[in-house]
C-alpha cells in the first residue's frame, strides 16, 4: 500500500489542494479509513472506501494502486491487475513514494516490485509487461521535465513603475503554492501587493510538473518526506535563492528590505525552510495561509533570531478542516507554529478574516504585516474586515 503521511501532509491536502479536490477533508478521511480497513484485513470494506474516494479524486493513481493492493491481498488477481493497469494509465510509474510501514522513498516501479501486498500479482506473467508500460510513463515524464526545467530556469519579475527609479529597490520574493505558477504570482494578487508596498516582485518557480503546461501549475517537490530530509531540502529551495541572485545582478536591491513570502501550505513550507537557512539575506519570512514544519526549522531559529530576522504566519481564520477531527489537527498545527515562533522570538502567528465581498481585505492584511515586520516594528495581529 501507498504509505500514509504525517499531519503536515494532511495540511498540504487540506489547505493547498482545495482547487483540485472539492472536499479535501472528506477525501483524506476516506483514505485514512480505507488504509485502516486494509491493515485490519477488512478488504471488502477497504475496497468500498477506496472506490468512494475516487469520486473525490478522479483518476487518482495512488488510489488505483491501493485498490490493486487490496485485490491482491484478497487473491483476486484479475481485478488487482486491472487496477494496477488503471494506475499505470493515470501516470503511475513516473513518480516516487513510500510503501506503507516504511520510511524510504523509492520509485513507483520499485514500489510495485517490493510491496508485499502485491505478492499475488507479482507471480502473474502479466505483471512484468505492466511494469514495462510504467517505464513508458517514466520516459514521458523525462521529456516533460525538460519543459519544466526550461520554464523554471528564470523567475518571473514585476517592477512597479514607482519603484523603477529608486536607487535601491525593496524586494518581495513570493514562493507560489502547489498548483500555482510564477506567472500567476506576477499577474494576480501579488502584483497588487507589490504595487501597494512599493516593492519589486520576484517569483521563482518549482520544477515539478503537475500537468502538461507549466504555466498552469507547478509544485516544488513530489514527496513531503523527501523534502523534509535535510540532505534533500536544498534541492527544492535552491531555485528561490537563484531567483534572488539573478535579480540582484540586474538591479540594486535594498538589502534591509528583502521579504520572502510563501503562499499556501507548500509555499509557506518552502519559504520557512529557505528563509531561515539564510537569515543574512531574507530579513522577513512570512507564510500566508500556510504553516511550516516546526521540526524542519528547529535547528535554524536561534541563528535567525540572533541575526535579527523576523518571521510570521498570516492565517485566514476561515481556513480549517471540514470535519471536527481535521479542525483539531489544523488548530494543533497552528498552536505549534505560533509557539515555535514565539519561543525563538522571531514573531507570531497573525490572523485575519477574508471577505468574499471585499477582496481587498486579504491584500490589506498582507501589506500591513509586511510593513510592520520590514520596518522592525513588532508583529501585531491584523483582523482584516473589522473596525479599527
Amino acid at each position: 500500500m501507498n504509505r500514509l503521511q504525517t499531519l503536515l501532509a494532511i495540511l498540504l491536502l487540506t489547505v493547498s489542494s482545495a482547487a483540485q479536490t472539492p472536499n479535501p477533508a472528506k477525501a483524506q478521511d476516506l483514505n485514512t479509513k480505507a488504509i485502516a480497513a486494509l491493515t485490519a484485513k477488512k478488504y471488502d470494506e477497504g475496497i468500498t472506501l477506496l472506490k468512494e474516494l475516487l469520486a473525490f479524486r478522479p483518476m487518482d493513481k495512488g488510489t488505483a494502486y491501493n485498490l490493486a493492493c487490496a485485490y491482491s491481498l484478497k487473491a483476486e488477481v484479475d481485478q488487482g491487475l486491472e487496477w494496477l493497469e488503471k494506475a499505470c494509465e493515470w501516470g503511475w510509474g513516473a513518480g516516487t513514494g513510500t510503501i506503507y510501514g516504511q520510511q524510504k522513498s523509492i520509485s513507483e516501479i520499485e514500489m510495485c516490485r517490493q510491496d508485499v501486498d502485491l505478492a499475488n500479482l507479482q507471480k502473474d506473467p502479466r505483471f512484468e509487461p505492466l511494469l514495462a508500460k510504467m517505464q513508458a510513463n517514466v520516459e514521458k515524464r523525462k521529456a516533460l521535465q525538460k519543459t519544466a526545467d526550461a520554464y523554471a530556469a528564470a523567475p518571473a519579475v514585476y517592477v512597479p513603475e514607482a519603484v523603477q527609479s529608486l536607487p535601491e529597490m525593496p524586494l518581495l520574493v513570493v514562493v507560489h503554492d502547489q498548483g500555482s505558477s510564477k506567472d500567476q504570482v506576477v499577474s494576480g494578487f501579488w502584483k497588487g501587493v507589490a504595487d501597494e508596498l512599493g516593492y519589486a516582485l520576484v517569483a521563482p518557480s518549482g520544477k515539478t510538473m503537475l500537468g502538461d503546461e507549466p504555466s498552469k501549475g507547478m509544485a516544488w517537490f513530489e514527496n513531503v518526506a523527501t523534502y523534509l530530509d535535510p540532505k534533500e531540502s536544498w534541492k527544492s529551495e535552491k531555485p528561490i535563492h537563484d531567483a534572488v541572485s539573478a535579480f540582484k545582478k540586474d538591479k540594486k536591491v535594498d538589502a534591509t528590505r528583502i521579504v520572502l513570502v510563501g503562499e499556501g501550505q507548500m509555499g509557506a513550507l518552502l519559504a520557512f525552510g529557505a528563509g531561515l537557512s539564510s537569515p543574512g539575506l531574507y530579513k522577513v519570512v512570512i507564510g500566508v495561509d500556510g504553516l511550516f514544519a516546526p521540526q524542519a526549522i528547529a535547528s535554524k531559529t536561534a541563528s535567525a533570531a540572533k541575526m535579527g530576522q523576523k518571521a510570521a504566519v498570516l492565517w485566514d481564520s476561515r481556513l480549517g478542516g471540514t470535519s471536527e477531527a481535521e479542525t483539531k489537527q489544523v488548530d494543533a498545527a497552528k498552536v505549534a507554529a505560533n509557539k515555535t515562533l514565539a519561543d525563538a522570538k522571531l514573531g507570531a502567528l497573525t490572523t485575519y478574516t477574508s471577505d468574499e465581498k471585499d477582496p481587498a481585505a486579504r491584500k490589506k492584511a498582507v501589506v500591513d504585516l509586511v510593513r510592520s515586520l520590514a520596518t522592525g516594528a513588532p508583529a501585531k495581529p491584523v483582523e482584516a474586515g473589522t473596525p479599527k
